[in-house]
């Protein structure tokens, strides 16, 4: 008789705590015989098994892979007010009155500049996500931190690059997902 893993569907052996494909518990764990001497203290609930580092790191790997695309869409869309503020601030120069026009294109430039190199560098970063490159862990962490005060889509990329990234077992996992197999 065949048995099935409930949450994926994957064939599974009799007997087994965790489904060997996505790693979930299978079945309840037995029930716990109390002995008449305690049986009026509390007894703490017996605790299941952490899942397999399989499915901790194809967990991980998949937060990854959508961490990058993330970073992608939201270089793209950095890059349009960049691209906006320095074409403004040069073809500004030809319908803007003199005193705008020179104040305007001296903050226009700098700031469509800005925009345009932290664009870059999400893309980068995305691509290097979804590469697994070494580096890319460290400058996801730095523009999650940066782009936390662009409220809130920003806030939201800072946050989850933060969830997925920043702990010791996330960089311990990222590394051995980034190492050639």
């Amino acid at each position: 008789m065949s048995m099935y893993c409930p949450h994926c569907g994957k064939p599974i052996q009799t007997g087994q705590l965790y489904c060997p494909e996505c790693g979930k518990p299978l079945a309840a764990l037995p029930p716990v015989s109390v002995p008449a001497a305690t049986a009026g203290s509390t007894i703490p609930a017996p605790t299941p098994a952490p899942p397999q580092p399989q499915a901790r790191r194809r967990d991980l790997a998949w937060h990854v892979r959508l961490l990058g695309i993330f970073w992608i869409i939201y270089g793209a869309l950095r890059l349009i007010p960049g691209l906006f503020f320095m074409s403004l601030a040069h073809v500004g120069r030809s319908f803007l009155p003199w005193p705008m026009r020179g104040f305007l294109a001296p903050v226009l430039v700098p700031l469509g500049v800005l925009f345009a190199v932290s664009a870059v560098a999400g893309i980068v970063v995305g691509w290097g996500l979804l590469q697994r490159e070494p580096w890319a862990r460290i400058l996801a962490i730095v523009l999650g931190a940066l782009a936390l005060v662009h409220l809130p889509i920003g806030t939201a990329l800072g946050i989850y690059t933060f969830w997925v990234l920043v702990s010791v077992q996330s960089g311990q996992e990222y590394r051995a997902l980034s190492r050639p197999a």
